[in-house]
């Protein structure tokens, strides 16, 4: 057996190990975000009407994002499967991997769907707290629209579409994530002496979330997309092409699986009360109450209170007068 033969063999071998821990770990994933729907839902129910205003919206949303995401990863282990019975050698494997069938192109479409539905979530919240300054939204806005078109140009599937489609992704989470953490702190620092610190903390959280949630998918969808790229970069050679399609199978799992994950942690968060359903509109322009002010007013309570109680007891204990 020649060394390049060997090497196809080994390159084979680890793209079917790759892909099989995939499958397994997108199983996982799926049965997370179900646990999270049905959380939510669960916890929706027992919400009062009145507190579920907006909620039902991110619910469904959450749903539509779990159910996108197991489909892809049933017709992944359809495919997986049928590699597997056809091939006999790691050669085999590599070749089997490379065709593109229906369900293969089903597949992306859907994984496609399910990335633009998370994303174009963050998209609307963006706006939402940047309803005075919209044109800010424009930016990231273009930047979804080019790539959800992207892999809809061509019906082929191409790593160089690939690969400028995840950058497009990381740059609107990106762009998503700074403009809505920046001002969220702007409006903290602005209100730090007005607001209560039980308040503050509310900032605090939902920027801690949205930078938590959309960190993991920009790092992910980063190192994605550099394989990506790499991998239609001549100049290679024929072990370390078989190197950058081993890492692109290794890289691709993270990054779809925390564009699921991503949204559905603020969907939680949302549902269960933990953030913000509609803007930061209502809590800004809320009645303030003064630190000051409180300890005062509260000061006089205690004072009125403690006057109340003394007169009572002083009447109680105040001696009949015989006739």
């Amino acid at each position: 057996m020649s060394a390049v033969v060997q090497q196809l063999e080994r390159a084979g071998n680890a793209v079917m190990k790759v892909a099989s821990a995939n499958v397994a770990l997108a199983l996982v994933i799926s049965g997370i975000q179900c646990f999270m729907c049905i959380y939510t839902l669960v916890a929706f129910l027992r919400t009062p009407a009145s507190a579920r205003q907006g909620r039902l919206s991110y619910i469904m949303t959450g749903i539509l994002i779990f159910v996108l995401y197991s489909f892809a990863a049933s017709l992944d282990s359809a495919t997986l499967l049928n590699i597997v019975f056809a091939s006999s050698t790691g050669r085999d494997i590599l070749k089997w991997s490379e065709e593109t069938s229906t369900v293969d192109t089903i597949a992306r479409i859907v994984t496609t769907l399910y990335i633009a539905v998370g994303d174009g979530l963050l998209l609307y919240r963006c706006y939402m707290i940047l309803v005075d300054a919209w044109w800010l939204v424009v930016l990231p806005t273009l930047t979804y629209i080019t790539m959800i078109d992207i892999p809809h140009s061509d019906v082929t599937y191409n790593m160089a579409g690939e690969g400028a489609r995840v950058c497009l992704s990381v740059a609107t989470n990106v762009l998503i994530t700074v403009l809505i953490s920046t001002r969220l702190i702007r409006t903290q620092r602005r209100l730090a002496r007005a607001l209560p610190s039980q308040n503050l903390q509310v900032y605090r959280g939902i920027t801690n979330i949205l930078i938590e949630s959309a960190l993991p998918l920009t790092v992910f969808g980063l190192c994605y997309a550099v394989v990506a790229l790499m991998l239609i970069t001549p100049g290679y050679s024929m072990q370390g092409m078989l190197n950058l399609l081993i890492a692109n199978h290794a890289a691709v799992f993270p990054y779809h699986a925390f564009a699921a994950l991503s949204p559905q942690m603020i969907i939680f968060s949302v549902t269960t009360g933990r953030s913000w359903e509609h803007s930061t509109a209502a809590e800004v322009t809320s009645p303030i109450a003064f630190a000051h002010t409180s300890s005062v007013l509260r000061s006089q309570g205690l004072t009125e209170s403690r006057e109340a109680f003394q007169s009572r007891s002083s009447i109680q204990e105040k001696p009949k007068l015989e006739v």
